[in-house]
């Protein structure tokens, strides 16, 4: 399901929220394809096209596989929410 979840919505009305799937450190990009590919540096320029400061990630994956939060900007706040997933 990932692979056909687009990267990054628009803000919810009357809010600062946007959501966006998880972006994949390189070891997980690898098995995709270049135009699925979805790094933090992809997010990162994503919210720049949008003309939106990325202030906060609020992560609800049940795992710390996906990313590396250093790999973040030291500007972007990071929570870690666990949640199950379906």
């Amino acid at each position: 399901r990932w692979r056909s979840v687009t990267p990054v919505g628009q803000p919810i009305p009357g809010t600062r929220f946007i959501a966006f799937k998880v972006p994949l450190k390189g070891a997980i990009n690898q098995r995709l394809t270049p135009t699925q590919k979805f790094t933090p540096k992809d997010l990162i320029a994503a919210m720049k096209a949008l003309n939106v400061e990325l202030g906060l990630i609020i992560d609800l994956t049940y795992t710390t596989r996906y990313y590396e939060v250093k790999d973040l900007p030291k500007s972007v706040q990071y929570k870690k929410l666990y949640t199950v997933g379906l």
